[in-house]
């Protein structure tokens, strides 16, 4: 019988792997454009799947924030150039393409009143306010210094004028107020008021309580943090475009 010697020889399998991510994408949460000064914009970065973070780049220079996804910025001060990529642990991932954030100019509405000149008693005055750039807004008319508004729509008309609607008018867009808790509201609870124009940003609002022509606050949103009797009454807010 003959000896067969069998040998078996190891090998070594190696495996190699690439981690490859997809782009982060940037994009405008809320507001939408065009933005006016004094919003506040949020920005997302998104990669597709879990475990992310998000780094931030404004200008080619990094913002000193590390994010789960959004970031907000304010109008003016922080326009510009923006940027973003991910990190899943250590490993980063591509920079997204750029988002330019700019601020535009408020719209400038335009009031016409047909006569021009002297009106007199039993003439028909038609006066007309619009905003040319922009559709989609409804309109409140005001006389004097009265925060009650005379009628609602872009044109007002008084059919057969009096000595009592001498004066002068004026025309906002028409904002909507809301108000947390609905009534009744008890001692002690907080109530949150809201004023927005919600076809457009980029107004500045005051608040001011039954007739009085002096604000108690300012900005779109009102909270009385402990209701009392003194805070009673009607509260109204005025908005005026931003400069």
């Amino acid at each position: 019988m003959k000896l067969i010697q069998v040998f078996v020889l190891g090998s070594l399998c190696y495996s190699s792997y690439t981690m490859e991510f997809q782009d982060p994408t940037i994009s405008t949460q809320s507001p939408q454009p065009p933005f006016y000064s004094g919003d506040k914009v949020t920005l997302r970065c998104e990669i597709q799947g879990a475990g992310w973070e998000y780094e931030w780049k404004r200008n080619d220079s990094w913002i000193d924030v590390l994010t789960n996804g959004t970031i907000t910025i304010s109008i003016p001060e922080e326009t510009g150039r923006y940027q973003c990529r991910g990190l899943n642990g250590t490993v980063p991932s591509y920079l997204s393409s750029y988002m330019t954030i700019n601020m535009t100019a408020p719209p400038t509405a335009k009031l016409t009143a047909v006569p021009q000149s002297a009106v007199f008693t039993g003439e028909t005055v038609t006066m007309t306010c619009v905003i040319e750039s922009l559709s989609g807004w409804s309109y409140q008319w005001y006389n004097g210094s009265s925060t009650d508004s005379v009628f609602e729509g872009n044109t007002f008309i008084i059919a057969s004028a009096a000595e009592s609607d001498e004066g002068w008018y004026w025309s906002l867009p028409r904002a909507k107020l809301t108000g947390e808790p609905q009534s009744p509201v008890f001692t002690g609870e907080t109530v949150t008021m809201t004023c927005v124009i919600e076809s457009l940003s980029g107004w500045t609002y005051k608040w001011y309580k039954e007739s009085s022509r002096v604000p108690v606050s300012e900005g779109n949103t009102f909270t009385i943090t402990s209701a009392a009797e003194s805070d009673e009454g009607r509260w109204n807010s005025m908005h005026m475009a931003a400069k």
